[in-house]
């Protein structure tokens, strides 16, 4: 049953329900194949990392699980060369992360984005001496509105200095 397709699984599902089941639902070995390979699909979507920052996360997890101690034991040269492998991938989503960063964060979008910040944090901390709830919740409702965090224009604010 692993060699069909998931046409084929239908349908021969479909003559079983006929055949077997007279019509009705019972059980049905080709619904319990499409209904494994559907759960085994999502858990492959699941498992792949959605942006490069996941992929890092992951890639760190697979260097603390396959060259950690205990494989070092066994093959410490393999595992030497594995874990190095690993870090230049980690090294090269970084460096795309910082180019994509730079691309969108360039010094003009900077200036305009932090002043407007300013501007904002002006109006709603005004001389306010302590951080209120309140006053969270407009930071965090804010970032949600313009798509980009405080830490971002950080970054961006020491990159142009």
């Amino acid at each position: 049953m692993k060699n069909l397709s998931n046409e084929e699984i239908s349908q021969k599902g479909k003559i079983y329900d006929n055949i077997q089941n007279e019509g009705g639902s019972g059980y049905n070995p080709y619904w319990e194949e499409s209904k494994r390979r559907d759960i085994e699909e999502a858990q492959k979507r699941a498992a792949q990392p959605k942006t490069k920052e996941e992929q890092i996360d992951a890639l760190h997890d697979r260097i603390r699980i396959e060259c950690g101690a205990i494989a070092r034991e066994w093959n410490e040269k393999e595992v030497d060369k594995k874990k190095s492998e690993l870090y230049a991938e980690i090294n090269l989503l970084e460096k795309e992360i910082e180019v994509e960063f730079k691309a969108e964060w360039t010094e003009e979008v900077t200036a305009s984005r932090r002043i407007e910040w300013n501007d904002f944090a002006k109006l709603l901390i005004g001389n306010s001496k302590k951080m209120t709830r309140e006053m969270m919740d407009g930071v965090n409702n804010r970032q949600k509105e313009q798509g980009w965090k405080l830490g971002a224009l950080k970054k961006a604010v020491t990159i142009y200095k």
